[in-house]
């Protein structure tokens, strides 16, 4: 059913529609609990953001890559390499 609705909506329509109940079973959740939200007394999706963050260490070996650029950055000259990474993601 799922693939149906968005051969026949627009992705946007479906983003604001899943945005609406996430707000509402919040709202609802607060509520339940007696808390409030403390800006506006309940939570909106609009003023909501959301963020990732990745830290990943990555070895990878070299097999058919002997170019200078990937052996200058080898562990001990050999056939493995590491890449750092970290990265943030937020809407």
């Amino acid at each position: 059913m799922f693939v149906f609705l968005k051969l026949c909506v627009d992705d946007a329509d479906v983003i604001s529609r899943i945005a609406d109940v996430i707000q509402l079973n919040i709202n609802q959740a607060l509520a339940d609990s007696g808390y409030t939200h403390p800006v506006k007394g309940s939570f909106l999706m609009s003023e909501a953001y959301t963020y990732i963050q990745i830290d990943a260490k990555v070895k990878l070996k070299t097999m058919f890559i002997s170019l200078p650029f990937f052996t200058e950055y080898s562990e001990k000259g050999g056939s493995y390499f590491t890449i750092d990474y970290k990265s943030v993601l937020g809407y």
